[in-house]
């Protein structure tokens, strides 16, 4: 398959939408005009023909896909897709004055991979065949298909709650949970002090997570060794 290059300016976004908003939406992708592009990432796909044009065969891809799958298959599916988003949206890390384009490259690489993702997952709806490729993942995913991550980073969303908030407690350990009432992840913290631990009792703060998926004795967990940026 070719890859996508990043090309001068010109106009008009296409972008992922209505295959996104369950059934009974339209199976094609909802346009939007370039005037409406406001993230750095959608300006760089509204300059860019060849990122406009891979959008499009992207959103097409994924709402035939989306079609073939069976109907227990279709919600994680619209879910990987926000994964990818999440993905493609962190290309705004890469804006740099000295590269303009960057964030450019960044997202054509992201639609490449997206492609190429839609591709290998087929007509039968294999999830599993690209499980561990989405580098922002919530907690009922990874619990899905925790084995396809081990040994490897990933960020999770989620609010935290502590195992023990007693403050002399060597306890390091807490749940992870995306979404109220829907399903946590065990979480280990590399350290924590006694303030750290006070501040996530009180706050039970949600954010994107950062760390690395272990199996020790069959215990799947998520290995924090910073918080919130900050090293422990």
């Amino acid at each position: 398959m070719a890859s996508i290059v990043a090309l001068p300016l010109r106009c008009s976004l296409v972008l992922v939408a209505a295959a996104l908003a369950g059934p009974g939406a339209p199976a094609s992708a909802a346009s939007m005009k370039c005037e409406a592009a406001a993230t750095p990432v959608e300006k760089a796909i509204c300059a860019n023909p060849a990122l406009v044009a891979a959008d499009s065969k992207m959103a097409a891809a994924f709402a035939r896909r989306l079609d073939q799958c069976p109907e227990s298959a279709r919600a994680e599916l619209r879910q990987t897709q926000r994964f990818w988003l999440r993905d493609r949206n962190a290309c705004s890390n890469a804006l740099s004055e000295d590269d303009p384009e960057a964030v450019a490259r960044c997202a054509a690489d992201r639609m490449n991979e997206r492609i190429g993702q839609i591709e290998r997952i087929g007509a039968a709806c294999d999830l599993n065949a690209v499980a561990e490729e989405y580098r922002y993942v919530d907690t009922a995913y990874l619990a899905a298909h925790a084995y396809a991550y081990d040994k490897r980073e990933v960020s999770v969303a989620g609010g935290i709650r502590m195992g023990s908030c007693n403050a002399r407690s060597e306890d390091l350990t807490a749940k992870l949970a995306s979404e109220p009432g829907k399903a946590d992840f065990p979480v280990r913290f590399k350290s924590l002090s006694a303030l750290q631990r006070e501040w996530l009792c009180a706050q039970r703060p949600v954010s994107s997570w950062k760390g690395m998926v272990r199996n020790e004795g069959g215990v799947v967990f998520l290995y924090l060794s910073d918080l919130l940026g900050e090293p422990l």
